[in-house]
């Protein structure tokens, strides 16, 4: 397997080597770390720095750890939870005057393909690629076509794809790639000369504004703005020429690229100048850090006060971060288990928690009197499938809000 990490001495995208620290984490466990009750150990608690490029501005952590560590047992799922949002990227797609049924179609990062499916069904013949081996035989099971591999310039070349596609998608995985400017290149190398690059990226505004500090961790190797992803792309032939806001992951943008130049659009034009205004500095997102880290105290404080009290507490949605805020809470030795409805996660353990995560369809009324949602940015769907009379639940952020069911 290697070196589980390597320490950033250039910026990811540019290559400077002028980069600030903006917050120390310290020991922090992996997100996707969801190992069976044998596997437990330690070594998933690695150290993590977030730290800025003074030269362009992207936001990217330290300690980059392996592509090949981080997807060798990935547990995320993209069809449980993202299914509407698929769908909906779908109508948006059929909207748009360069997708004739026609068209080459290469979605990197692909996951188990809801989004291939969604294409499918909507009368395209998308190809996907994925590095996690689990998570591609489930998406073989719906007979999409993909492949098991890592999307690079490497596999442009072994699978014959240059000059082939004419739109290139990325969802929510352009964030998850160390070499970034290899895999920017690559895009641009498999995109026609008239192609289109459509990438959905979480904006580190809204993770600013939506106090959303549990999405960063190791995975999310970068946090990216409008303009620190334009100036990436545009290193490879790549220029921005449309987007929209969309609301995954607390606030995320969809950027489209064309190879060549193109007038932007107005909508675009307008995010530009709406992000310009926002205070996106190196110390602000220090001060958004450190009101996270208040936040979770008092919420840590309020659950321990209701524990001490006698009532039994559990939780709901074992993520990415819900491992992260579980780290932060430190309320470990209050939770009785963690509900998901994830196969891939149900009868593991949180982290290094050691909690263990239990099936929500089996969730016994008489066995809780409070939950957490830490899958919090699902909270109102959450909300709408919970069927037990006078339960608590608790959405922790971005402000610690109660519903009683």
């Amino acid at each position: 397997m290697g070196e589980i990490f390597k320490i950033r001495k250039f910026c990811a995208s540019c290559t400077g080597n002028h980069l600030e620290t903006i917050w120390e984490f310290g020991d922090t466990p992996l997100a996707g770390y969801f190992p069976k009750p044998s596997e437990r150990n330690g070594q998933n608690m690695i150290p993590m720095t977030l730290i800025g490029c003074s030269d362009c501005g992207l936001v990217q952590i330290l300690q980059d750890i392996s592509d090949s560590w981080l997807f060798k047992d990935y547990r995320y799922i993209s069809s449980i939870g993202m299914a509407q949002h698929f769908l909906n990227f779908g109508e948006w797609f059929e909207s748009q005057s360069y997708t004739d049924k026609a068209i080459e179609i290469l979605e990197i990062g692909c996951n188990d393909g809801p989004l291939l499916e969604v294409l499918r069904n909507s009368g395209y013949n998308p190809i996907g690629i994925d590095p996690a081996l689990n998570i591609v035989k489930i998406a073989h099971t719906k007979g999409l076509n993909v492949i098991n591999d890592f999307f690079s310039i490497d596999t442009v070349n072994k699978y014959s794809f240059i000059k082939k596609y004419d739109v290139v998608i990325s969802c929510n995985s352009f964030a998850h790639i160390s070499e970034i400017r290899a895999i920017a290149e690559a895009v641009s190398l498999a995109l026609k000369n008239t192609g289109h690059f459509i990438v959905e990226v979480q904006s580190i505004a809204a993770l600013l504004e939506s106090k959303a500090i549990d999405f960063i961790y190791h995975e999310h190797k970068y946090y990216y703005s409008i303009q620190t992803l334009s100036n990436l792309m545009k290193q490879f032939g790549l220029h921005l020429v449309d987007g929209s806001l969309i609301e995954t992951h607390g606030g995320s943008y969809r950027l489209v690229f064309v190879k060549g130049r193109e007038k932007p659009s107005l909508s675009i034009e307008e995010m530009i100048r709406n992000e310009s205004n926002i205070d996106l500095t190196f110390p602000q997102i220090t001060k958004g850090i450190s009101n996270f880290i208040e936040t979770i105290k008092s919420i840590s404080d309020y659950l321990n006060r209701e524990f001490n009290s006698g009532k039994r507490i559990i939780a709901f949605g074992a993520s990415g971060r819900g491992n992260i805020l579980l780290h932060n809470l430190n309320i470990s030795n209050i939770l009785k288990y963690v509900l998901d409805e994830s196969p891939e996660r149900v009868g593991r353990l949180m982290a290094l928690s050691g909690i263990p995560v239990e099936d929500f369809s089996e969730l016994n009324e008489a066995d809780y009197d409070i939950c957490i949602i830490l899958a919090w940015n699902y909270s109102e769907a959450i909300q709408k499938k919970w069927h037990h009379k006078n339960k608590l639940l608790i959405t922790p952020l971005p402000q610690m809000t109660f519903y009683r069911t």
